[in-house]
């Protein structure tokens, strides 16, 4: 049996991030958690070693999802993919400090998600 893949959704909408974990799991290779802030990421990453992070860069909370990712990549390595409305110079400025692997906007096509979301599994 092939191991499922783990991939972290960090996404403080909720209907969001069901979203997102319906698109991923629909081909059954790829399991899923959802957190909604950044501190729970950081806790869920130490816990759960996922192969993949997918992170909001606006979440609620004092921590922003690239405060959490300067955390998590330091720490534990783990490849992080950035879906956001934010698309600002600024805000991608600050992202790509963190090195991701990509960062996708909002609202993503399905499409899209699935073949950055099978790169990154594949490769990383």
């Amino acid at each position: 049996m092939e191991k499922k893949a783990k991939v972290l959704i960090v996404e403080d909408e909720t209907i969001t991030a069901l979203g997102i974990k319906k698109d991923l799991e629909i081909h059954g290779n790829i399991s899923t958690n959802i957190v909604s802030n950044a501190v729970d990421a950081v806790i869920a990453a130490e816990k759960e070693k996922p192969d993949l992070i997918l992170m909001d860069i606006m979440l609620k909370g004092k921590l922003s999802g690239i405060d959490a990712a300067q955390i998590i990549t330091g720490r534990y390595n783990i490849p992080i993919i950035y879906i956001t409305a934010y698309q600002d110079d600024e805000t991608y400025l600050n992202a790509y400090q963190t090195n991701p692997l990509k960062i996708i906007g909002k609202p993503y096509s399905k499409s899209e998600l699935l073949d950055v979301v099978n790169e990154a599994l594949v490769n990383y």
